[in-house]
């Protein structure tokens, strides 16, 4: 499925379920404009990769087009600051840890390190906007849950 069907690869259309939210300037949700939720078909401008875009947002060399690239860094930006704010209210990063063992000849226990990397501004975007979609999902289907209760 990853492969062709559910894959985001530029060559066609794809069926996908959308949810289209507006962020204002700050990254916070624009509640004068409310979320929607569709079947859609999307097609893809062009393939990304997690470097190239990592090297976009740090201002490096990239070949991404720049209809995207603009997009991107704005899109960057907003979730860059939702992500500081989150995190200055107090959310815990829960990355996940890799440990590095050090063992001696004999197979004892030398040393043990952190030898997790810091998530890269493309994941984080990512992150941020997956996140945001299901915060909007759960709500609406909280929000249809309450409602058929009520019936």
């Amino acid at each position: 499925l990853s492969e062709s069907l559910c894959s985001l690869l530029p060559d066609g259309p794809r069926l996908a379920f959308s949810v289209f939210f507006t962020l204002g300037p700050d990254g916070q949700q624009d509640l004068a404009d409310p979320p929607s939720y569709t079947r859609s078909v999307i097609q893809c401008a062009e393939r990304l990769s997690y470097d190239n875009v990592d090297c976009l947002i740090a201002g490096e060399p990239h070949d991404i087009q720049p209809g995207v690239a603009e997009d991107l860094r704005v899109l960057a930006s907003l979730t860059h600051q939702r992500r500081q704010r989150d995190l200055d209210k107090g959310q815990i990063d829960l990355r996940r840890l890799e440990a590095r063992m050090e063992v001696s000849e004999t197979g004892e226990l030398v040393e043990v390190t952190n030898a997790s990397a810091p998530a890269s501004p493309s994941h984080i975007l990512i992150e941020q906007c997956m996140v945001m979609a299901n915060h909007l999902v759960a709500a609406k289907l909280v929000q249809a849950a309450e409602e058929e209760d009520h019936e």
